[in-house]
């Protein structure tokens, strides 16, 4: 559909792209939700953890590789041809999907309800609970305060600061994306063996201490080239340190909601990271726009100690005090 609206000359291309992102978005926001509560259901409770670092590890693959094969294919057909091709990638994977049989001996009772019940249950539910609470708050917080940093504030600086040729920001971002998979490969080792509460805030304080490196680098050298090369490293642990936390926080999810809930609190979750992230990036934006850099970098680190004393809340044994009871 969005390939045919491209090819009709009266109407306004960018607001069928406005239309399209929407679209997607809010069916992303559907799939994930759904997608979410399928681990608990496929995996033993045990290999929540090394479960979710595999996905982690297949997505950051998937985000390294995806562009080029975009470009590729752009370079070849133009968009629209580029659309179709796209529609009938992701039609085959439905299909490949609906082949695939889950087997599980969750009993779990479907009620015939209106959404706006749903919604309004799912609600109570967690404001009800103060795990659930401190649950749905973190991912929001988390997406307020990292994903800007990557974003905006790191390219920011890199670009009109120390003014890195092209190749230099290309060789940052290649770097990025090799700690993502090796963050994977840490997250499915240290999950195995450890409590997820304790990953989570280890590795925040990580991340904290990491940033603040940087901040010390950006203060007290001032050659640039130095600069730039100790944010790659530092850069490099960064996303290292993230992909543990993120897989820590998404294993916390799965172990602790119950699988008849955990698609409406995911949705609640990602509604409120979704409203949380352009807030973020505005402000971010105006902090390296209209003040030093460093200011940006201070935002976050006072961000990161918020999100760790709130994990300090969070307990990892049993649901008898802050979890509940799953009553599937």
């Amino acid at each position: 559909m969005f390939a045919l609206f491209l090819n009709i000359t009266f109407v306004n291309k960018l607001v069928v792209v406005f239309v399209f992102v929407i679209t997607v978005e809010i069916i992303e926001t559907l799939y994930t939700s759904a997608n979410s509560s399928m681990v608990p259901i496929l995996v033993n409770k045990e290999d929540i953890g090394v479960a979710t670092s595999y996905i982690m590890i297949g997505e950051s693959i998937s985000s390294i590789f995806s562009p080029v094969f975009g470009a590729v294919i752009m370079e070849w057909l133009d968009i629209t041809k580029g659309v179709i091709l796209l529609s009938l990638v992701v039609l085959g994977s439905l299909f490949m999907f609906c082949t695939v049989k889950i087997e599980t001996n969750i009993n779990m009772e479907v009620k015939e309800t209106s959404n706006v019940f749903m919604f309004k249950e799912t609600l109570y539910l967690v404001m009800e609970n103060d795990f659930l609470k401190k649950i749905v708050i973190l991912a929001p917080l988390i997406n307020f305060f990292f994903a800007p940093l990557l974003g905006i504030t790191y390219i920011y600086f890199l670009n009109e600061v120390l003014y890195i040729s092209s190749f230099e920001y290309g060789l940052f971002e290649s770097v990025a994306g090799i700690a993502l998979i090796a963050g994977g490969v840490v997250s499915a080792i240290v999950l195995r063996k450890n409590k997820f509460d304790s990953v989570l805030r280890k590795s925040l304080l990580l991340i904290w201490g990491t940033i603040l490196i940087q901040c010390l680098t950006i203060l007290l050298i001032s050659n640039g080239k130095r600069i730039y090369w100790l944010m790659v490293v530092t850069g490099f642990f960064v996303n290292i340190f993230m992909s543990v936390m993120n897989a820590a926080t998404s294993t916390l999810f799965k172990q602790k909601i119950p699988i008849g809930n955990m698609s409406r609190i995911t949705a609640v979750i990602n509604l409120l990271a979704t409203v949380l992230l352009p807030i973020g990036q505005i402000m971010y934006g105006v902090l390296a726009d209209k003040f030093n850099i460093l200011i940006s970098f201070m935002v976050s680190l006072s961000g990161i100690s918020g999100i760790y004393f709130l994990c300090r809340s969070l307990k990892e044994d049993g649901n008898e005090k802050d979890g509940i009871k799953n009553e599937s």
